[in-house]
């Protein structure tokens, strides 16, 4: 930019110059909102172009020497900002210091604003090991396709997220939140990872997402959610593995004549896991979880192997029995479709056999 205005005070031609207002604009919008505002700088024509910019970029580590002057400056930019202009995206990557409330509330009123500006793409982080308290209303609205919040904590009622009916990405990291029972049909892809998961009933909290394609859950407090209506789903990524979870299954208690009742933790409808029946029409499946962390309660288990997939398998020497593997104590059969029974089936036959599947539990239909 330097190097345009120097052309420009020799008297050349400002290559910049033939280009209509909404082009600059756009250009401008991928500079953090310092760098935007420096251009001001640059010609008369540039003086008021970053104020109507459609994307605003607020980044600490720009160039400020604390988070007060940071907090200024983006008060002053959202006071002189075009009020009529449109504002596509907001990224807000801040960091905290002490316990001023007054910082608290001046990031919740940027996400207001950009909220009142009809703003489709939010994203609000956090940095330094800080969380930041937002209003469970703060972050609703119906013009909202991709909301990300990192490090931000909300109170314990439901988020209103079926206002948000125009929502498609939802990305939630290390925070705290209750996202209710029911998303809307809008949300296709919902990412929670280390975040505190609340729920107001008794233990697990229960989504319906009809729209859900994929589902990624990976460290989290609490209880797992259940999945009560993804019809969707495509893809799914389950990881159990932080200490603080609640997702433990230590064993069965037997109860004589009485049958069995499951431990704590353990979630059961007519006789299925609504955990794993949740994710049954997943086509892309991850489940990872330590050993003491599971339900093992899956029956059937069905593998279907369409005619235009070839898979690369390991000899199954490389495969050790388990104790702990998910399906081998209540598992009663695996059905496995497929168009021929090749080499590759053989191989399934025989790692499924290192865990305990015997081959009267085997069931092979030729497609």
């Amino acid at each position: 930019m330097a190097d345009s205005k120097k052309v420009a005070m020799a008297g050349g031609k400002d290559r910049f110059e033939d280009l209509p207002d909404h082009v600059l604009e756009l250009l401008l919008s991928f500079l953090d909102a310092l760098n935007a505002v420096r251009t001001s700088v640059l010609a008369r024509r540039w003086r008021n172009l970053w104020k109507s910019v459609p994307v605003l970029r607020f980044d600490p580590y720009s160039n400020f020497s604390s988070a007060e002057n940071f907090n200024n400056f983006v008060n002053k930019v959202l006071e002189c900002r075009d009020q009529t202009s449109p504002l596509r995206e907001c990224h807000i990557n801040s960091y905290m210091y002490g316990e001023q409330k007054e910082i608290y509330r001046d990031v919740e009123s940027w996400v207001q604003y950009a909220v009142s500006c009809q703003v489709s793409v939010l994203r609000v982080l956090i940095q330094d090991g800080y969380h930041l308290y937002l209003s469970n209303n703060s972050v609703i609205s119906r013009h909202l396709t991709d909301l990300m919040l990192y490090s931000v904590d909300f109170d314990e009622s439901p988020l209103d997220l079926v206002s948000c009916d125009a929502l498609e990405v939802l990305d939630i990291d290390c925070c705290s939140i209750n996202l209710g029972d029911i998303l809307p049909k809008s949300l296709r892809h919902l990412t929670v990872k280390c975040s505190i998961i609340i729920s107001m009933h008794t233990q697990r909290s229960r989504l319906s997402a009809p729209g859900l394609v994929t589902f990624e859950l990976e460290d989290c407090e609490g209880w797992t959610p259940l999945l009560d209506n993804v019809p969707s789903l495509v893809t799914s990524s389950i990881i159990i593995e932080d200490v603080e979870c609640n997702d433990s299954c230590d064993a069965y208690k037997y109860l004589g004549d009485c049958g069995v009742e499951s431990c704590e933790g353990c979630y059961v409808e007519d006789d299925c896991s609504v955990i794993l029946e949740g994710l049954s029409g997943a086509t892309n499946l991850k489940l990872i979880s330590v050993y003491s962390m599971y339900s093992p309660i899956l029956e059937k288990l069905t593998l279907q192997f369409l005619p235009y997939e070839e898979f690369g398998i390991d000899s199954s020497e490389s495969y050790n029995p388990s104790e702990y593997f998910l399906v081998s104590k209540h598992l009663m059969i695996v059905e496995i479709h497929c168009r021929k029974k090749d080499k590759m089936i053989f191989q399934i036959e025989k790692i499924l056999g290192t865990h305990g599947v015997t081959p009267a539990q085997l069931d092979i239909k030729l497609l």
